[in-house]
């Protein structure tokens, strides 16, 4: 699908090297939106909600964005006021830096993010694998889901967090919700969080 009047529309940017695809399949079951795959410039730009997934690689995945246009797509809806959400890679997408130093991903080791949220990722050479619970931050509802990253953020200090969770705090957003990262996967299973935040 593409976008459809009289509907929410979703953008879900189709990177190269995306992973976790299960992230959005609950989108589909809902008749109020009209989710869809796309790395057409000007279907990211019409959509309400931009949603940038997880990736197997996500230096090279930032590098294809730029250069596809989508990069700047998405800096053109955010000034309209559309909604970006980042999970995991796409998290990582929307920082200002992303660190490499041990070649986990590419043979660069630094890359400028969109620069939409004031975190930086650095590649660590251990993959984290949890399940993991807590409460999001924007809207006030309990979460569950899992994450599975090499990425390791570091924040600028005040910059808000999306959950906070029984180890401490997650993710990020900006300072008027319009922008939010996590590493939680499957957070959109969780219907109370996608009602009130969506």
């Amino acid at each position: 699908n593409t976008w459809q009047e009289g509907k929410i529309n979703v953008a879900i940017v189709l990177l190269k090297r995306m992973s976790n695809f299960t992230d959005f399949d609950v989108l589909d079951m809902d008749p109020r939106f009209n989710p869809y795959y796309t790395s057409n410039t000007d279907e990211v730009e019409k959509a309400d909600i931009i949603l940038l997934p997880g990736s197997k690689n996500t230096l090279s995945d930032l590098q294809s964005i730029r250069a596809n246009g989508i990069a700047d797509a998405i800096v053109r809806a955010y000034k309209k006021g559309k909604k970006v959400i980042g999970i995991c890679g796409g998290y990582q997408l929307l920082g200002k830096q992303l660190y490499d130093i041990h070649h986990v991903e590419s043979e660069r080791e630094r890359a400028e993010g969109l620069g939409f949220l004031d975190i930086s990722t650095s590649f660590a050479t251990e993959k984290k694998t949890v399940l993991s619970e807590g409460r999001e931050l924007l809207c006030d509802t309990f979460v569950k889901g899992y994450e599975i990253h090499m990425g390791r953020e570091e924040r600028q200090e005040g910059t808000p967090y999306f959950l906070q969770t029984g180890d401490g705090f997650e993710g990020a957003v900006n300072c008027d919700g319009t922008v939010a990262g996590t590493y939680f996967h499957g957070i959109f299973d969780n219907g109370t969080f996608a009602r009130a935040y969506l």
